[in-house]
């Protein structure tokens, strides 16, 4: 009973606080945008074949899933820093954490769901384009790869809304924040492997499929490696961020 009062309640600030960051006109610029983005490098792959030549291999359709996820990768970690950086700098420059506080809400509660409000609108929206242009432009979709593809985008997805999560609640200020989240995620050269702008994660996303066919490109210790460092920044950032919000002043 109390765990089903926790979810109502969570599900609740959840709607309060996508009703701040998800204005109806920024929620479809998202929507719109991620689908046309990914349709249009599915389009652009040069595996893509036409309607009256042979039928895709198996292997050409994960090439073609590979380069269409990284290349779009781009545009989404892009939506995932802005929405991250306004759903954190915005209510605290407003004074709307102090209000929704006010609720019969804990900090706790109000931190998990704005990490869910961050993530989850793009995370469905970028899952759904990617599942839906296999199907319909490459006609290929396997369960094994749709099983592979949710858990490592999500936690691709995790990363980025962690790093911006902790840079926004210490920086505070929406400039100041975006610069610095765009210079960890979308200026890979300037930082070290495991905390630079992770396109590798979509890449092992189907890459690890690649070794079911003996195609070499990359070893299960690299990806397994590479997941593992993924997520200990991940759990560590939300951590950080976590412990930080229950302690700041939100005046």
């Amino acid at each position: 009973m109390l765990s089903k009062n926790i979810l109502r309640l969570l599900i609740n600030i959840m709607s309060l606080q996508m009703s701040v960051t998800w204005s109806r006109l920024v929620l479809w610029i998202t929507i719109i945008l991620l689908i046309t983005i990914t349709l249009l490098y599915y389009q652009s792959a040069p595996y893509t074949v036409d309607p009256y030549s042979v039928e895709m291999s198996k292997m050409e359709s994960l090439s073609a899933m590979r380069d269409a996820l990284v290349l779009s990768s781009m545009i989404y970690t892009m939506i995932l820093i802005i929405i991250g950086v306004m759903a954190w700098t915005m209510p605290l420059k407003r004074c709307l954490v102090k209000t929704f506080l006010s609720l019969p809400i804990g900090r706790s509660v109000f931190f998990i769901g704005n990490v869910f409000n961050i993530f989850l609108p793009p995370f469905i929206v970028f899952l759904v384009a990617h599942v839906f242009a296999g199907l319909y432009i490459l006609s290929y979709v396997s369960v094994f790869d749709l099983l592979l593809l949710f858990p490592l985008i999500l936690l691709n997805t995790l990363f980025i809304v962690s790093i911006v999560t902790l840079i926004s609640l210490i920086v505070k200020d929406s400039i100041v924040s975006l610069f610095l989240a765009s210079s960890i995620f979308l200026l890979p050269y300037q930082f070290p492997m495991q905390l630079k702008y992770i396109n590798s994660c979509y890449f092992y996303t189907v890459t690890v499929a690649y070794i079911w066919h003996c195609v070499k490109h990359v070893s299960y210790s690299e990806a397994i490696n590479l997941i593992a460092v993924t997520s200990l920044v991940t759990s560590i950032a939300l951590i950080l961020s976590f412990i930080y919000f229950l302690k700041m002043d939100v005046d």
